[in-house]
Formats: structure tokens, C-alpha cells, sequence
């Protein structure tokens, strides 16, 4: 499956609260992204949220608190979930995904969970 189609799933099964999906690596490159605005600013999204996952994964380091399993952005607009690809220590991609404010986080962390894996196995 290719990394489109996974960010595509995603799409489809998020429905009405879906806003934005992508696969990102912490060098700031975005490997594959999916919005629904079509002037979306995927390169700046990338670069922006490398710089946030790179000083998360610090911040978790210097304090000794274990590996990082999904870190969330939350606005008064939107939320922004940030996924390790990897299990299991340092990854080096991370899938985000933008949902709308008011949208069912659970069902959003669950879509990503079954995007990781898939992830997972397309970039080893």
C-alpha cells in the first residue's frame, strides 16, 4: 500500500472531522500529504513540525520520561495529532493528523494507530 493511500484511508474513515494528513520525517521533509484545502503549505507544516517533535523528544529525554506514543496539539480550531512510525524508541518519521476542534479524538488515535503499522512496513 502505497503512503497516499494510507493518508487517503484516513481521509475516508475520519469523514467530516478529517482536515489534513501527513507522513513527516524529523529532518523536516514531508514524504506524502493529504488536505482538503488545496493551497495547504505542506513544506512549511513539515518544517514547522519537525522543529515541534524534535524539542518534544528532547524535552522527553531530558527528563527521563520514556519513549514518546503520540503527542497532541490542540487549538481552539483544530487538533493536531503527531504519531511516531516506529515502536519501540527514536523515530525517525512521524504521520501527523489534523482534525477539526470538535472532532472524535479517540476514533482519531485509533485510525492512527492501524495507519502505524502500515507505515511501519512500507518504510522498513
Amino acid at each position: 500500500m502505497s503512503l497516499e493511500s494510507v493518508l487517503q484511508q484516513l481521509r475516508h474513515n475520519l469523514g467530516k472531522d478529517y482536515l489534513a494528513s501527513g507522513l513527516i520525517g524529523l529532518d523536516g521533509i514531508h514524504l506524502a500529504f493529504d488536505s482538503l484545502e488545496p493551497d495547504f503549505d505542506e513544506a512549511r507544516m513539515a518544517a514547522e513540525l519537525a522543529d515541534v517533535l524534535s524539542n518534544m523528544m528532547d524535552l522527553a529525554r531530558q527528563i527521563a520520561a520514556g519513549n514518546i506514543n503520540y503527542i497532541i496539539l490542540a487549538t481552539e480550531r483544530c487538533k493536531i495529532l503527531l504519531y511516531p512510525v516506529t515502536t519501540g524508541g527514536d523515530s525517525n518519521y512521524f504521520s501527523c493528523l489534523n482534525i477539526k476542534a470538535e472532532g472524535n479524538m479517540g476514533k482519531a488515535i485509533l485510525e492512527m494507530e492501524k495507519a502505524r503499522k502500515i507505515l511501519e512496513n512500507e518504510l522498513i
